[in-house]
């Protein structure tokens, strides 16, 4: 059962359920002498969440992710469809509040096309992408209502895995750190 009254049940109970989307996005914009570069990645999902026991949840989510990368010479677009559990914990702040805490872990699969030169059109190439990644999140929620609730917070994705060139050149690891400030909407019933 959802809280009953926001400000008033500071516990969110075993077999509570929350259905909603979040989306996470970061902008990035480096100049190191006279080079520029530009990052952004944007990522947007719907979860299922399952409260375990009281104030511990269980959350699936499916994502997508686009990052896009431009400096002098080089471009990549990359998109990948992600897949995560994680668990989190609601710790009552105050009339509704939580800060709910998080940690989980997921896989990520999807394509990347670079391309590299000084002479337009580049050359382009396709890679596979596959990967994994966890997920450390920072957020707050408020229960506007028994039956709604916002997300809002920092979140920290630390990515890893291989980028699989359809050419036939050898695999390329990768780690990337994502940071940025999440938002969300949950219908809990």
């Amino acid at each position: 059962m959802p809280p009953q009254r926001p400000g008033f049940d500071v516990l969110v109970r075993k077999g509570v359920k929350e259905f909603g989307a979040s989306g996470l996005s970061l902008l990035n914009f480096d100049t190191l002498g006279d080079e520029e570069s530009f990052r952004v990645s944007v990522r947007g999902g719907v979860s299922f969440a399952y409260c375990l026991v009281q104030s511990l949840s269980l959350r699936i989510e499916l994502a997508g992710r686009y990052f896009k990368q431009t400096s002098e010479g080089f471009k990549s677009d990359e998109s990948s469809f992600q897949a995560d559990a994680m668990v989190n914990d609601y710790l009552h702040i105050d009339r509704g509040s939580f800060w709910r805490p998080g940690i989980g872990r997921g896989f990520r699969i999807g394509n990347r096309f670079s391309s590299a030169g000084s002479a337009a059109p580049f050359a382009t190439e396709r890679a596979g992408v596959v990967g994994g990644h966890v997920r450390l999140d920072l957020g707050f929620a408020f229960f506007s209502t028994p039956r709604f609730n916002f997300k809002a917070g920092p979140e920290f994705f630390f990515a890893f895995g291989n980028h699989s060139p359809d050419d036939g050149s050898p695999d390329e690891g990768f780690f990337r750190i994502d940071a940025g400030f999440s938002i969300g909407a949950y219908y809990v019933f």
